[in-house]
């Protein structure tokens, strides 16, 4: 029988030490196993690894007690959150969505500290109000925003604004380097910052891109996670977003060189000299690969065709020269043990994707 206020996390275990860790602190205990749990916190960065968690062969919803309540804290497009939420329903169990957005992406534990954190929480009010002591446990503020979908909409939102705005600062920053005047860039910012311009947050990710610190538990990995989970969301409401598809490619250009494991400040390194890069363990060789590789089979002309060498060539002359397609996010885990980044999917896999670049196999 199942204690309604001890729980269980299950998923991702970097981002569940320090969500475990702050409900131990507030007082909640942890249950022996899925069976007895009153509360089941989940988080995965991807969709698929999401999928997997509920839907596989082990999946937890069939593995509780009726009545238990499932709190998502990932980001997930708010369709796959109905289809959770349904899921739960089957099983006579609840599901509140809550995902986790960080406040100061360059903190060193950015998972672990609930000031650092806000959740937007949807579904229905009884649930969220069994579950709310706890989520109040895990951030500062927590805002219960109506049915399932409309904290996954809320986050998506602040993942667009966040990961656009973060590359923003990064390319002003590079600008100043490049700068031959005698530019004050402390002076610039003192500025800005009395003036009620930037945030506190964005503040610090100016003064880790200073100090050339690239060290914390929000990672490059995570925050490419957030944005595929975001594009692919607009995406099923046939929309193209050209700016944060940029960022994306950004992010994913960093990846593949060896900086995933980093903080979003890394994003630094993408306008650096190439010693800059070599000290930061960047191996730019990995992103040298020959987009223009002939192919010289009978069929080459087929969309769908992968030659013998490996490449893919799906890339739609229409598309290339407007800029912009309708595109379908990697969401796949792409990222071995160590966190290094294996494959380069571009826009989704071969299977489903209108525009693909080539795919690597493990850059590593």
């Amino acid at each position: 029988m199942s204690d309604n206020t001890s729980y269980v996390f299950a998923g991702d275990t970097a981002v569940g030490e320090g969500i475990v860790g702050s409900l131990a602190r507030a007082g909640f205990t942890a249950a022996a196993d899925l069976a007895q749990a009153g509360v089941v916190f989940t988080y995965h960065p991807t969709q698929s690894g999401l999928e997997e968690l509920y839907f596989g062969d082990d999946g937890i919803v069939a593995q509780v007690a009726a009545g238990t309540v499932f709190v998502n804290l990932s980001p997930a497009a708010p369709s796959f959150s109905s289809e959770l939420y349904q899921l739960c329903s089957v099983y006579e169990c609840n599901y509140v969505e809550a995902p986790l957005v960080v406040r100061d992406v360059t903190v060193e534990d950015a998972f672990a500290e609930p000031g650092n954190l806000l959740v937007f929480a949807a579904g229905e009010q009884g649930a969220f109000d069994e579950v709310e002591p706890q989520l109040s446990a895990l951030a500062r503020m927590v805002e219960f925003v109506g049915g399932i979908g409309a904290a996954q909409t809320a986050k998506v939102v602040h993942t667009l604004q966040n990961a656009t705005g973060l590359m923003g600062i990064v390319e002003a920053f590079a600008s100043t380097q490049a700068s031959k005047a005698d530019f004050d860039g402390e002076a610039y910012l003192d500025a800005l910052e009395s003036a009620g311009l930037v945030s506190p947050a964005q503040v610090a990710f100016v003064e880790a891109l200073n100090a050339g610190d690239f060290e914390g538990s929000y990672t490059l990995g995570l925050m490419m996670a957030e944005l595929a989970v975001a594009l692919t969301a607009v995406e099923d409401e046939e929309m193209v977003l050209p700016l944060g598809d940029a960022a994306f490619h950004l992010f994913e250009l960093l990846a593949i060189v060896g900086g995933a494991n980093y903080t979003p400040a890394a994003l630094k390194l993408l306008f650096a000299d190439e010693e800059a890069g070599k000290a930061a363990g960047l191996d730019w060789s990995r992103a040298e690969h020959d987009h223009d590789h002939e192919c010289d089979c009978a069929d080459k002309d087929d969309p769908d065709h992968e030659c013998s060498c490996g490449h893919h060539h799906h890339r739609h002359d229409d598309e290339l020269d407007q800029g912009v397609g309708h595109h379908h996010h990697q969401d796949e885990d792409a990222f071995d043990e160590e966190g290094n980044y294996n494959e380069f999917g571009g826009y989704g896999t071969p299977s489903t994707s209108d525009y693909i670049v080539d795919e690597v196999d493990d850059w590593n």
